[in-house]
């Protein structure tokens, strides 16, 4: 089985376990070569959410030109490797393999332009994007997908106060009132 790790960094012929949010260090890989590359640039759970439901993958953004902000003009390479010795349902997310070890680069593939890559994934039909918007379902499901994270990352009202995308549009998606300010 061949699995994807996307990384900013190109020239990589070994890719060496870091340690994440999971306190482990481990090499993260995906099966899919397009969920993948969704982690080709810096952006984590309170830009987008990826989803995967029947092996169809949905990226829903938690603000108005998320996609845009986190993708446009930025490159990555998209690493392929051999999936032995990595494990599934180690993780929070089943899509998600891991392994403790090193894993030896197979190929290397050059994304000039993730945004672009992303959207030729949806115009193919096999990337469904949802486009922030101010319909209530939308925002109901943003809320309870930002709150759940906000719980399940222990967030502080420090860390979300030092975060611009909680000022500018996440507070008012989870009713929040920043500290420090008065009602």
């Amino acid at each position: 089985m061949k699995l994807y790790h996307a990384s900013n960094t190109p020239g990589i012929k070994l890719l060496e376990p870091r340690t994440s949010t999971h306190g482990v260090p481990y090499v993260y890989a995906i099966k899919d070569r397009l969920t993948a590359l969704l982690f080709g640039a810096p952006k984590d759970d309170f830009d987008l959410l990826v989803i995967i439901v029947d092996g169809v993958t949905s990226v829903y953004e938690c603000y108005p030109g998320a996609l845009e902000k986190v993708y446009k003009g930025k490159r990555c390479s998209l690493y392929e490797i051999d999936g032995a010795g990595f494990s599934s349902g180690v993780t929070s997310w089943d899509a998600e393999y891991v392994n403790e070890n090193a894993a030896p680069v197979l190929n290397e593939y050059r994304i000039t332009d993730i945004y672009a890559e992303i959207m030729s994934f949806a115009q193919s039909g096999e990337l469904v994007i949802h486009r922030f918007s101010d319909d209530a379902k939308y925002i109901e499901f943003i809320k309870d997908e930002l709150t759940s994270r906000i719980h399940y990352f222990g967030m502080t009202d420090e860390s979300m106060d030092k975060d611009p995308r909680f000022k500018l549009y996440l507070n008012e998606i989870i009713g929040r009132k920043a500290s420090g300010t008065e009602e």
